[in-house]
């Protein structure tokens, strides 16, 4: 039989009829035809792509590589070459994803374009969604694991193993079911066996054994995954560890009965409200404080108890709450039901809201009412001792000067006269005059000192003090006084430091110092004075061989005007030098202590720091 050539098919009708892009470039890439498919599925017209560059049409991140495989093609063998890929414009401004075949033969290039646009697109989609799945499973803080309607583990994920500790690949082929505890097996097998048959998610809670034997409790959600046709043949539960969650909730529930057992019987008011003031809780304690049931307050603003003029005050504590989230405290008065006002003590406390802003606050209210009367009457009293301070200072300031204007006059006088006078008995007499004038003197200065030091008006200048030269200077001027009872005064080891202290206070200190250990010693007895550096101060010590003071006598020693029962012993004293000492000498810095043995003597120690110079 012979072949009838009538029969074959023009190929240009397959040319035409093709749904894939042909078309046919010469070696300079001058294209030279394209079938109906460009205008089907990019839009262009054959009179649209004659005589531009065929680059033109090639998305611009694909035109280097396209140039490149066109380059290949003319200067390769004739051969068909297939795979390039690039992306064509169409000409409403998309681009399709074309997937080239190209054949050089004689002179002619031939290339068929197959769009794979959506096909592409729905390969990454998968290639994404199994990225994101892999690295889910791989990823996942919870355990993952996929079983089959056997129960029989197909595939885990790595926190299995930290969540059972069994290896990962250890599980895979085996039963879900061996590490249930034996009481929560039969309804969690239930409950998995159910996952396929129903088309919903699947929870339970149950008991399990970690490969070291500890007792873990877990909560497991799964779901079955269905074929095409519907059918479920898998299952995925993804589970969590929730153990501690489990003893949390467990002391969570023992905490609230602790703490509902604390706000029932809290004797102060505990209120929770909201961001508005809005009472959301209120404890059994505030119907004692306001007189109104706990019931009745719920759901009130907690600013209908407040008095007017204090009700700015409790909306910047409600605001320093809620927007600042630190505790407040705020004292303001309230209303109680039979109409009386209670001042009241409130300290806020926003309540965590896990990092959002706290829409609670508990707030603890005391009845202050007694305190602050209380306070009102010491404050009252403060000010009437204020009162009565200042005009004792002022009174003592004015007798002393009224008093020693005349008394100086006496003593100037009386020492005028002793020049004058060759009289023995005159003498004697205007002796007497001049020494009781001295020590009236004497005992206003004193006086007027430990008024100045009680009212703080005390002024001492700190500097730089040599003890050497202060302690022989003192000791020098007392020492007629010791020769006439027959006493020794003596200077045992002195340091060169120097102390930070005010001079010509520190003298006074220690003359009277010296003064009462030599009035309050024995016949021949001995006053020695030392000084020893103990770290950053130097003690003075002046010790005397006297009676020593019985130990009930010891809180009295520095009370003014107390001379210890030895007003009937005729020894000149008013009672203040110590007392003076003992605050002048803290003014500066220092202290004052001593030790007394009965029968031994006493010895008194000033303490003052080392100066050190800035």
């Amino acid at each position: 039989m012979k072949d009838d050539k009538s029969t074959i098919p023009n190929i240009g009708d397959f040319f035409y009829s093709s749904p894939d892009l042909l078309s046919v470039f010469g070696k300079d890439g001058e294209l030279i035809q394209v079938n109906p498919a460009w205008h089907e599925m990019l839009g262009w017209d054959f009179d649209q792509l004659r005589g531009v560059p065929f680059t033109d049409f090639v998305h611009p991140d694909d035109v280097q590589a396209t140039a490149d495989e066109f380059r290949l093609v003319i200067e390769g063998p004739e051969e068909t070459r297939r795979g390039f890929v690039n992306r064509q414009r169409c000409r409403d401004g998309t681009y399709r994803t074309i997937s080239w075949s190209t054949l050089r033969k004689d002179g002619w290039i031939c290339s068929t374009g197959q769009d794979v646009t959506d096909r592409l697109e729905i390969q990454t989609k998968l290639n994404q969604s199994t990225a994101v799945t892999e690295a889910m499973f791989e990823a996942a803080a919870d355990s993952i694991v996929i079983i089959d309607r056997d129960l029989i583990i197909i595939e885990s994920s790595p926190e299995s193993e930290q969540i059972y500790g069994y290896p990962e690949r250890g599980r895979r082929g085996r039963t879900g079911l061996n590490i249930i505890d034996e009481r929560d097996r039969p309804f969690v097998e239930a409950a998995l066996r159910k996952t396929f048959e129903i088309d919903e998610v699947t929870t339970v809670s149950f008991r399990a054994q970690h490969a070291d034997g500890h007792e873990i409790t877990l909560e497991t959600r799964g779901r079955a995954l269905r074929n095409l046709d519907g059918s479920p043949a898998r299952a995925v539960f993804i589970t969590r560890d929730v153990t501690a969650a489990a003893q949390t909730q467990e002391a969570l529930a023992e905490n609230l009965a602790k703490l509902r057992a604390i706000i029932d019987t809290a004797v102060d008011a505990i209120v929770v409200i909201d961001r508005e003031g809005t009472i959301l809780e209120v404890s059994p304690a505030s119907e004692a404080m306001y007189g109104i049931p706990e019931s009745l307050r719920r759901g009130h603003s907690a600013l209908e108890f407040v008095h007017y003029n204090d009700q700015a005050v409790v909306l910047a504590a409600i605001r320093r709450i809620f927007d600042e989230g630190r505790a407040t405290t705020a004292r303001f008065r309230v209303r109680h039901d039979d109409g009386h006002w209670v001042t009241v003590e409130s300290r806020g406390q926003a309540l965590d809201n896990g990092g959002e802003p706290p829409i609670a606050a508990v707030v603890i209210t005391r009845d202050i009412s007694e305190s602050v009367a209380l306070e009102h009457a010491l404050e009252i009293a403060r000010s009437e001792a204020e009162r009565h301070d200042h005009a004792k200072s002022e009174f003592m300031s004015r007798m002393s000067h009224e008093l020693r204007t005349p008394l100086n006059s006496v003593i100037g006088f009386s020492q005028l006269l002793q020049m004058e006078s060759n009289d023995p008995d005159v003498l004697r007499m205007l002796g007497h005059i001049n020494n009781s004038g001295q020590h009236l003197l004497n005992l206003i200065n004193e006086i007027l000192d430990i008024s100045r030091i009680e009212s703080g008006r005390v002024i001492v200048t700190l500097r730089a003090v040599t003890l050497d030269d202060l302690i022989r200077d003192c000791v020098g001027i007392i020492t007629l006084q010791a020769s006439q009872r027959g006493l020794d005064v003596e200077v045992g080891d002195i340091t060169d430091a120097l102390v930070r202290a005010d001079q010509q206070r520190l003298r006074q200190v220690l003359l009277n110092l010296l003064s009462n250990a030599i009035k309050y010693n024995r016949p021949q007895g001995r006053v020695t004075v030392s000084t020893e550096i103990v770290e950053d101060t130097v003690r003075i010590s002046v010790r005397d061989t006297g009676l020593g003071i019985s130990p009930e006598m010891f809180e009295r020693l520095f009370i003014p005007f107390d001379r210890l029962n030895v007003e009937s012993t005729g020894i000149e004293g008013t009672g203040l030098g110590l007392a003076l000492s003992k605050n002048l000498t803290e003014a500066m810095g220092g202290t004052l202590s001593f030790d007394s043995t009965p029968g031994k003597g006493s010895v008194f120690t000033i303490q003052l720091p080392i100066f050190k110079a800035q």
